[in-house]
């Protein structure tokens, strides 16, 4: 009898189950023909084990006994321990065919919503009027001041600027301004019609989070409005400077990489999250040998796989400089050095490698005034010259310092010029605190006037 009973259970679970499938079969009947293979051998796999000394007995239902909810059913008891495992659902090919239906829903709709904000930006010689480059740019505004955002390498320095809206029409524009450090430019657009102003949201990127789809709208190879995907591979990443205009300049800044191989064009195009925010702006994976050539030229397309983009947030910190004074001025702090190594901490018998180490102080800088000190005593490691003497820089703002680009990220995405920062050094084996107060670059702006 109480064999009975347990079984009588077990089919009412078995019951349960089978309603309950039945249910998620509904709510997900888009992908139900792709995933009746695996439900369907879960099922007629589906067995259960009761411990005890019974030997193998097969129970067979029939359709007369009315205490059998599921009539006609064979179910098999398997006792002695003899257990076999239930075949379980392959989730990773479900979510993967959930994942593809839901990004056959949204690309499409992100793609609708955000074509009428994208424009493409050409850039003539002034000589000749000849094409120097193409490109992309998209609608923002900032305090109700309507502009188009692009890349400052496409832009910078031509005075005949066109922007073609995504019905075709195009009108002239020209450059409002420029920061070349981040590669950002903003174009006027008082000769386009307001009705044809549709600005594009700007997400929070400090919210983003490696692996986070992203998704790209950009022209490129002469095609209009080209959409990709993929993911972010990184963020705070170092970035190279895409400008030759500034030879002497530090070659990098902060901002996002991605696995989207962008071809030449989607410079200045935004980059999207799945919500069709902006969250970035795309610069692509140029070297100095693109920036000079034509973007029409195939022959000097050089991706490798990895492609770059400015924040949003460092958007939305420029974009307002450079719209009301054509320029934005960084801050800076004029200490120069090298990252301290594995040599270099044996050299100066540190624990471990980490930290900047000063090498040159600017004269009239903020950290020469703090009393930040450079290196006096240059010596050969490992067959290269290195200065040492200098301070080494552990933390900033009580912030641990693994090496430069840890400080210029700090310092460009959460200063402003006028902030103070903490500098903890260590000078000759003592630690010891500097407060220092960014002030502007001058040799930037001296460069950015010429």
């Amino acid at each position: 009898m109480l064999v009975y009973k347990i079984l009588f259970s077990l089919i009412i679970a078995i019951f349960t189950l089978s309603i309950s499938i039945d249910s998620s079969y509904s709510r997900n009947s888009s992908v139900i023909d792709n995933l009746d293979h695996h439900l369907l051998n879960s099922h007629n796999q589906l067995q259960t084990t009761i411990n005890g000394s019974i030997s193998h007995n097969k129970i067979t239902n029939n359709n007369s006994n009315n205490n059998n909810p599921l009539p006609g059913y064979t179910q098999e008891i398997l006792l002695d321990n003899q257990i076999q495992p239930i075949k379980n659902i392959d989730t990773n090919h479900v979510n993967s065919l959930l994942q593809n239906q839901e990004n056959n829903v949204v690309l499409p709709k992100i793609y609708k919503s955000i074509i009428p904000s994208l424009v493409q930006v050409t850039a003539y010689n002034s000589s000749n009027h000849t094409i120097f480059k193409t490109g992309s740019g998209f609608i923002f505004n900032d305090n109700q001041i309507p502009t188009i955002i692009t890349a400052s390498n496409l832009v910078a320095g031509k005075n005949n600027i066109t922007i073609t809206l995504s019905n075709g029409v195009s009108y002239y524009s020209n450059l409002t301004g420029y920061d070349p450090l981040t590669n950002l430019a903003t174009l006027s657009v008082s000769n386009i019609p307001k009705s044809k102003l549709i600005p594009l949201q700007l997400g929070n990127s400090s919210s983003l989070e490696e692996g986070q789809q992203v998704v790209a709208i950009g022209n490129t190879m002469g095609l209009k409005n080209q959409i990709t995907s993929g993911i972010i591979s990184g963020l705070e990443q170092p970035i190279p400077v895409l400008s030759n205009v500034f030879t002497s300049f530090p070659k990098f800044t902060i901002g996002i990489s991605t696995n989207l191989n962008l071809g030449n064009g989607y410079g200045g195009s935004p980059l999207l999250d799945t919500n069709g925010k902006v969250i970035g702006m795309n610069i692509v994976n140029y070297t100095l040998s693109d920036v000079s050539s034509s973007i029409s030229d195939s022959s000097s397309s050089k991706n490798s796989g990895i492609s770059f983009a400015v924040s949003s947030n460092t958007i939305i910190k420029i974009t307002p400089s450079l719209l009301s004074k054509g320029y934005y001025e960084h801050p800076w702090f004029g200490a120069s050095g090298t990252d301290v190594n594995l040599d270099i901490a044996k050299a100066l018998n540190l624990k471990e490698p980490r930290g900047f180490l000063v090498i040159d102080v600017a004269p009239s800088s903020p950290a020469k005034k703090a009393g930040i000190i450079g290196g006096d005593n240059t010596t050969v490691i490992n067959g290269r010259p290195i200065t040492l003497g200098g301070d080494v820089i552990l933390q900033i703002d009580n912030k641990d310092i693994q090496n430069i680009h840890d400080i210029v990220a700090y310092i460009e995405s959460k200063k402003n010029i006028g902030d103070k920062v903490v500098l903890t050094v260590l000078r000759n084996g003592i630690i010891q605190y500097n407060t220092i107060k960014l002030i502007s670059n001058p040799n930037y702006l001296l460069q950015l006037n010429e």
